[in-house]
């Protein structure tokens, strides 16, 4: 009688399958932290795949130290781009003073300009100094 091999039935080894089962796993838990699930939700989904308690701890640990590692980058990028939007209002008046003259229509504009470059600063001073404070979807906090 033919083995299974023979016949050409026996296709995957289970324990790489199991591997690469349990890398998507992880990866989608991943994706759900990174995604803003709650870190309960994600814990719950682990041990439903049969994850150890101590393994989930030490990915859970990791994702959500990607997750604010990358809030941190998009907060220090909103602190460059609030101090350059900041310094149009002084930018604009230093020409203004050079000119002899001041255009009062340009000038609220600059100001507006610079009043929502504070607006980034202060945002971005948030996102670094407290990224776990930050909720949502990374690709909604990038915006």
């Amino acid at each position: 009688m033919a083995t299974f091999r023979e016949r050409g039935l026996l296709l995957h080894d289970t324990k790489q399958e199991s591997k690469v089962d349990e890398e998507q796993i992880i990866e989608e838990a991943r994706g759900m932290i990174i995604w803003g699930d709650r870190e309960d939700d994600v814990r719950d989904f682990l041990q439903s795949k049969n994850i150890g308690s101590m393994q989930i701890n030490e990915l859970l640990k990791e994702f959500k130290s990607d997750r604010h590692n990358e809030i941190r980058r998009v907060g220090v990028k909103n602190i460059v781009i609030g101090v350059l939007l900041a310094s149009v209002p002084v930018i604009t008046l230093i020409i203004f003073l050079f000119m002899g003259l001041i255009y009062i229509k340009i000038m609220v504009i600059a100001i507006v300009i610079g009043v929502y470059g504070l607006y980034k600063i202060l945002d971005g001073l948030m996102k670094t100094l407290n990224p776990s404070s930050t909720k949502g979807s990374l690709t909604d906090i990038m915006n």
